[in-house]
């Protein structure tokens, strides 16, 4: 599990560099007024995109899984807690690259757009450090990281899969409403 906690810190410095260009490029040469003279919704761009970048992601997560199921051929291994860590990984990578496409979608500079993302991921990140007391446990529930290492630990609890999908959604409803506004303007 230190394995999957380690890849997370690390693909959170990778996602925004692969998600800074999705639409930012689009938005800096150009060819964004092509996407918005075809005939795809909104919402169609947004998911090929989105899918496009979580392909990447899935042959990254399938990487960083051969390492601990190379420890098959070596002796037993508890495949529960293994599944629950690589549920908790993909969810995070889903997460990461939806707040990405987000940010990309604001901003026409890919620079920005990457320092961004980092941004916002980093305090998604640490937000649970900054609470003592009453607030705390609010800090802890904005947090991807009580999220993920809940997952981490073997423990597959439906709140943090509902706090994952929420956050999905919203970063991927905001990137259409936004591109949405952007088609409305001409």
């Amino acid at each position: 599990m230190p394995l999957f906690d380690s890849a997370a810190v690390i693909l959170m410095l990778l996602v925004p560099l692969l998600s800074m260009g999705l639409f930012s490029l689009e938005f800096l040469d150009g060819s964004f007024s092509l996407l918005l003279s075809s005939p795809l919704s909104m919402s169609q761009i947004v998911a090929g995109k989105y899918l496009a970048l979580l392909t990447t992601m899935v042959v990254i997560l399938l990487l960083v899984a051969l390492m601990p199921l190379s420890l098959l051929l070596g002796g037993p291994l508890d495949l529960g807690t293994l599944s629950a860590g690589l549920l908790g990984l993909a969810l995070i990578l889903a997460a990461y690259s939806a707040v990405g496409l987000f940010l990309s979608s604001l901003t026409r500079q890919p620079a920005i757009a990457a320092i961004g993302s980092y941004g916002v991921l980093l305090l998604l990140w640490i937000i649970s450090l900054a609470g003592s007391g009453k607030g705390s446990e609010l800090f802890a529930q904005i947090s991807i990281s009580s999220h993920f290492h809940r997952l981490l630990s073997g423990l597959v609890v439906s709140t943090d899969l509902f706090y994952f999908a929420l956050l999905i959604l919203a970063c991927l409803l905001l990137t259409i409403r936004r591109l949405d506004s952007l088609r409305s303007q001409g």
